[in-house]
């Protein structure tokens, strides 16, 4: 299983986050620690996440979400992000549109 590598502005402070799969869930780890009301606040943005490729809704309990989450709406400025290992992608088939 892979992870997403994210730093920026959060509020005001730069901070790195780390996103992985545990126990069927999606974990967040705030500079190397769990911080429970930005889990909280991470979770509600991942309800409420865009569209990937413009018509893409990533399963909320994925690591491509988590990835859509930190890449678009969690940050006030997304400063670098990575991925580690398999994260999933975007179906793709040819004339079909999701």
């Amino acid at each position: 299983m892979g992870k997403v590598i994210a730093t920026g502005i959060y509020f005001g402070h730069r901070i790195t986050v780390e996103a992985i799969f545990e126990d069927g869930m999606i974990v967040i780890l705030v500079d190397e620690m769990e911080v429970p009301h930005i889990q909280e606040h991470f979770d509600e943005l991942v309800k409420v996440q865009p569209a990937m490729g413009g018509t893409y809704f990533p399963d909320e309990n994925s690591l491509l979400a988590a990835y859509n989450v930190l890449q678009n709406t969690f940050f006030d400025t997304l400063e670098e992000i990575s991925v580690e290992g398999d994260i999933g992608e975007i179906p793709y088939e040819e004339d079909k549109i999701y």
